[in-house]
């Protein structure tokens, strides 16, 4: 899930330069990400410079996103570049391109908008990108959960990279392609540095979530627009992502449901999202398995029908601190090496999402735990899953005839959890709610008489 902080900080923002000579580096990582620390070509000349002391440096001053939201247009994004590009020949400048990441000094998975300079520059909200401007160009990249979104958001003036595409090339690639040889390449260094930890203690629940209906859906990461907005009605599906912050621990939860009738498409690909989400929770797997050796379990049913989702199958959920926290993660991005340990808690969230129509997702949280395994082949252990998370699967959007007896049993089993764990919890009408939408159902039965 994703969520942004409503806090407004008013201070000024300056683009800071850190300029980089001869080739640019070869392994620059498109989307953010946990560590940042770039590998430079050898040998690699580093000045720091600081626009912030130059006099009368003319430094684009940022506003709060808040107010430049639903204002931005082609003309007032073009000014931005332009003036961004006038410092590039100022003498103590004298860069070529600049790099300008998503993340602040901190690594944080939530900005404050005094540390949007991305968003600013570009108009994009999405959480994960890098803009790279160039004296004539201007391209970003990010990552699937944001395509659409950034179709609808950037201007003329950008060039959208659609990271992890066939034929995209990567941000030092197209730089490499597009500078010539002994270029100089500005980044904020302030942007990039390693990562820091750091204990956020919680003293009160914060909650927050995202919410799309019918084709807003199809945006992984979908934060309304007052402007552009869809209602919720019967005739479309709505996907609620939701989570909120304890004393005791973090929850992050995605349902999808529909209050009318889905369509045989909208069951079918919603009950294939099903059978992965119900796969990669009864995994059993070795000892020290990291996580991407588990990601395929959870799309093989889509794959069968030749679908798939652009977005990682889980990430790590940290307790009082980020939602979305590392280092282990069930992803089809197979660089990341950690295993997955007993005591870790991990989402479990395949989807589907058909652009300009819905979106589908199913949202649990694990806990890694050790399973007595009848044999330890090579004197190892074997861990699985024991969930965390126990809230109704909408059974009306199940086509029950594409699943298996122990697939339908799972469903089953982990309806009368819930039932058991919440019921005592709640009362009146959200009782008689939760009551309803954990019966148990059943195969239809095909070629019997009356």
């Amino acid at each position: 899930m994703i969520c942004r902080s409503h806090f407004q900080l008013y201070s000024q923002t300056r683009f800071r330069f850190l300029s980089i000579s001869s080739a640019f580096v070869h392994n620059f990582n498109p989307i953010p990400s946990f560590s940042t620390k770039s590998r430079f070509r050898q040998p690699t000349t580093l000045i720091v410079r600081n626009c912030s002391s130059i006099p009368n440096s003319g430094s684009i001053t940022a506003k709060p996103s808040s107010e430049l939201r639903n204002k931005r247009k082609n003309s007032e994004l073009d000014d931005k570049l332009r003036r961004l590009r006038e410092l590039f020949s100022r003498p103590n400048i004298n860069i070529d391109a600049y790099i300008i990441p998503s993340q602040d000094a901190h690594q944080s998975e939530f900005i404050a908008d005094c540390y949007a300079r991305r968003e600013y520059i570009s108009g994009f909200t999405g959480s994960a990108g890098t803009a790279v401007i160039t004296k004539d160009k201007a391209a970003l990249w990010t990552d699937g959960r944001y395509f659409l979104q950034a179709e609808e958001q950037l201007n003329s003036s950008w060039i959208l990279m659609r990271a992890g595409n066939l034929g995209v090339p990567t941000s030092s690639e197209w730089l490499n392609g597009v500078l010539t040889p002994g270029s100089r390449i500005g980044i904020d260094p302030l942007l990039n540095v390693q990562k820091m930890f750091y204990l956020n203690v919680i003293s009160q629940l914060f909650l927050c979530f995202a919410a799309g209906s019918g084709a807003n859906g199809a945006i992984i990461h979908y934060r309304p627009d007052p402007n552009r907005c869809s209602t919720v009605d019967t005739e479309k599906l709505f996907l609620l992502d939701s989570g909120a912050q304890y004393i005791d621990g973090t929850t992050d939860i995605t349902r999808t449901v529909h209050f009318g009738k889905p369509s045989s498409r909208q069951k079918e690909c919603f009950t294939r999202v099903l059978q992965g989400h119900i796969a990669l929770d009864q995994a059993i797997f070795p000892e020290n398995t990291p996580g991407f050796v588990l990601d395929a379990f959870a799309r093989s049913a889509l794959w069968k029908i030749g679908l798939d989702y652009r977005h990682g199958t889980g990430h790590g959920v940290g307790a009082a601190l980020n939602v979305h926290e590392g280092p282990q993660s069930i992803s089809f991005r197979f660089g990341n090496m950690t295993p997955l340990l007993k005591g870790m808690v991990v989402s479990n969230e395949p989807g589907y999402y058909e652009d300009h129509s819905f979106g589908i997702r199913i949202e649990n949280l694990l806990f890694v735990k050790e399973v007595d395994t009848p044999n330890r082949f090579g004197g190892i252990g074997y861990m699985g899953f024991e969930k965390l998370t126990f809230v109704p699967i909408q059974t009306k959007m199940v086509d029950l005839s594409l699943l298996s007896t122990a697939e339908v049993d799972w469903l089953n089993d982990y309806h009368r959890q819930t039932w058991e764990k919440v019921s005592p919890l709640v009362s009146g009408s959200a009782r008689q709610w939760l009551w309803n939408n954990t019966r148990p159902v059943g195969k239809p039965l095909y070629g019997l008489g009356a």
